[in-house]
């Protein structure tokens, strides 16, 4: 077997070769990234060889997996790296829960010779050290959305799970975690949600955007009898936004916290 140090070298090939997860249908089943999990691994991979912190929205479909692909992108960065501090942000107790079984699934399931000491283990927080704390000293945090959530820590690694669905101060509680992550390119913090208030944004009362998964939207073309006429079908996985700018906020006129440009 490779050791640890030639695996960190290929993470991808880690998280395919390595990770499991707990599906509904089949139980334990090798992670084996879909084309819409590959999409977003090709941007992350694509804005680390350019040297920039990962900085990653994603507007997402039902089912399509993008809290697995993130949760195997932050591990994987998490247990082959020292010092490093990952978190994941969600309003909804039961979405946290679901995500940080899932990071204890892909440990618990890695083979002997990868795993990497763990000090702590419960319902929040994994911390990857031994006894004498000469270890990793690593460690992945639930945390649950608040205004004021993450302040006085360092991330390195922050997944904001169904973030337009945070019941508290958005745009504080962003700041409050912005703060706490190094600007530098060894960062990553991705955001992910489905919709909610699509007729707001658009300015249309009543309008709805509509997702399928995969399975649901192979039904419904098949259902069109797609090879009796022509026609254009623009499928869309997902909407994924690389920010123009460093995720971060500052005070307008009125003294309020805004995303910032600079």
């Amino acid at each position: 077997m490779e050791t640890r140090k030639e695996i960190n070298l290929k993470t991808y090939e880690f998280i395919k070769n390595y990770l499991y997860i707990n599906t509904k249908e089949d139980g334990k089943q090798r992670f084996i990234p879909n084309e819409p999990q590959l999409k977003l691994y090709r941007e992350i991979r694509r804005q680390e060889k350019e040297g920039k912190p990962v900085r990653i929205i994603i507007l997402k479909a039902r089912q399509i997996g993008f809290s697995t692909a993130t949760g195997g992108k932050i591990f994987s960065n998490t247990i082959f790296n020292t010092h490093s501090h990952s978190c994941i942000v969600s309003q909804i107790d039961s979405t946290a829960t679901n995500i940080f079984t899932m990071y204890k699934n892909f440990y618990d399931w890695l083979p002997n010779d990868l795993k990497p000491s763990v000090r702590t283990s419960n319902a929040k927080e994994l911390i990857f050290d031994n006894k004498q704390r000469t270890g990793l000293d690593s460690r992945i945090t639930v945390l649950s959305a608040s205004d004021d959530v993450g302040r006085g820590n360092t991330f390195q690694y922050v997944h904001l799970s169904e973030f337009a669905f945070w019941q508290c101060d958005k745009i504080r509680a962003f700041g409050s975690l912005m703060s706490a992550v190094p600007k530098g390119e060894n960062s990553m913090v991705i955001i992910e949600s489905t919709a909610n208030g699509f007729d707001e944004f658009v300015q249309v009362p009543g309008a709805v955007l509509h997702w399928y998964s995969l399975d649901e939207l192979y039904s419904r073309i098949q259902s069109m009898n797609p090879n009796d006429t022509w026609y254009k079908l623009v499928m869309l996985e997902a909407m994924l936004f690389e920010p123009y700018f460093t995720l971060s906020t500052e005070l307008d006129k009125k003294g309020k916290q805004i995303p910032s440009k600079k």
